[in-house]
């Protein structure tokens, strides 16, 4: 339980801190499932490590992606 309560003090000297994990069930609001359902169903659900058009569709999307958040990252800090 001290490990714990270490790691959590070592939290609060962050001023801003972004959480990107859904995998404990987190919420996710509307608008974001409204806008990821193109991408579950035609844009972007092939598998990004296969070549073919799928996945490179997909790659393209995780980049584009990534580059948003990092930009938005970026400026917010």
């Amino acid at each position: 339980m001290e490990i714990v309560k270490d790691l959590i003090k070592a939290h609060e000297s962050i001023k801003k801190e972004v959480y990107l994990d859904i995998e404990n069930s987190s919420f996710v609001p509307k608008e974001v499932v409204n806008t990821m359902v193109p991408y579950f169903i035609e844009k972007a659900y092939g598998n990004p490590t296969i070549p073919n058009k799928p996945g490179w569709m997909a790659y393209e999307t995780i980049m584009q992606a990534s580059d948003k958040i990092a930009k938005f990252v970026k400026l917010n800090y």
